[in-house]
C-alpha cells in the first residue's frame, strides 16, 4: 500500500506508474471538508457529507474526481484505503455560540 498526498486527478493519472511499482493500493487522507479551508489536509474534519464540488473542491479535488481516481485503481486491481476520521472534529465546539447557532457541525450533534 502507498499513502498518496496528492490531488485525485493526479493520482489517477499516476495509476500505471503505482501498479508498475507494484503497490497494491494507495492509502488516501480524509476526503471531506475541513474546518479550516479547502487548503486544509482534512484531519480537522467539518463536514463528512462534501467531498468537494466543482467551483468549491477541496484541498485534493471534488466527489466526481475522486469517484474516476477511485475506479481507475479499481480497473487495475488496486484498492483505495481512505482516512476516516470519526472520534473528532475541527476546532470549533459550543463555547463559539454563531457557530452553534448556525447548526454546528453537519451530521454531528453538538451537545
Amino acid at each position: 500500500m502507498f499513502r498518496f498526498e496528492s490531488q485525485w486527478r493526479t493520482i489517477e493519472n499516476r495509476t500505471p506508474d503505482i501498479f508498475n511499482a507494484g503497490y497494491g493500493g494507495v492509502w488516501i487522507p480524509p476526503a471531506y471538508r475541513a474546518d479550516t479551508g479547502n487548503q486544509s489536509v482534512g484531519y480537522d474534519l467539518y463536514d463528512r457529507f462534501d467531498l468537494g464540488y466543482a467551483g468549491n473542491p477541496t484541498l485534493y479535488g471534488t466527489e466526481n474526481t475522486l469517484k474516476q481516481m477511485s475506479s481507475s485503481m479499481h480497473r487495475i486491481g488496486g484498492s483505495v484505503y481512505a482516512d476516516m476520521i470519526w472520534n473528532h472534529n475541527g476546532f470549533n465546539d459550543q463555547s463559539n455560540t454563531p457557530f452553534v447557532n448556525s447548526g454546528g457541525y453537519p451530521g454531528f450533534v453538538m451537545s
